[in-house]
């Protein structure tokens, strides 16, 4: 699949996975997964599996503290930038 034109909950997942969330960005801007615990990964999107696939655990790419779950994701547009914060 190409571009932002994919319907990403209709494509089709491995038994026992299904669709949590979806950004829309350049593939020359980091992609921020942010864990249960706060903690923030930036990953280049261009080693993310293409929608081609069935894809891959995300968890093979981070190291997230035991019992952590990914709970969101952000890329920033052209003319944003992130600010993220926590206490």
């Amino acid at each position: 699949a190409k571009g932002h034109d994919i319907d990403a909950p209709g494509l089709n997942y491995k038994a026992g996975d299904s669709f949590k969330a979806a950004v829309k960005g350049k593939s020359n801007q980091p992609v921020v997964f942010v864990d249960s615990t706060g903690r923030s990964y930036a990953i280049d999107p261009i080693t993310l599996p293409s929608a081609r696939g069935q894809g891959e655990p995300l968890t093979g790419k981070l190291t997230l503290p035991p019992g952590a779950t990914v709970d969101h994701m952000l890329m920033e547009s052209d003319d944003q930038k992130l600010l993220m914060a926590s206490d």
